[in-house]
């Protein structure tokens, strides 16, 4: 017979339902803008036509969104993930910006 103190409780706290709300928040959302900032940036430094570019990288996109939803949800806790979004989303945005201005010249 199990002891009171090895069974797993049913009731979730409200802190626990918080962060699973915003944890699987940073995983669609953030996982999106993330999936189409690394687009952008991978199409613009393909060597070879633009539009080859493109679609090859968005196929990888699928990849990359699962990947990056799968991840926030083993990471400790749903603000290091929402942290390592933006970072990661600045990053892309400066890289972005750097090769865009590599193109123009």
């Amino acid at each position: 017979m199990d002891s009171p103190s090895s069974r797993v409780p049913l009731r979730r706290t409200a802190d626990q339902r918080w962060s699973l709300f915003f944890r699987t928040l940073a995983a669609v959302v953030g996982g999106y803008v993330l999936t189409s900032l690394m687009i952008v940036a991978f199409s613009l430094a393909w060597p070879g036509h633009r539009a080859r570019g493109v679609l090859g990288v968005s196929m990888l996109g699928f990849l990359i969104y699962a990947g990056i939803v799968m991840w926030a949800f083993t990471v400790r806790t749903a603000r290091r993930v929402w942290w390592t979004l933006l970072l990661a989303s600045v990053a892309l945005g400066i890289l972005i910006t750097l090769l865009k201005l590599q193109k123009a010249t």
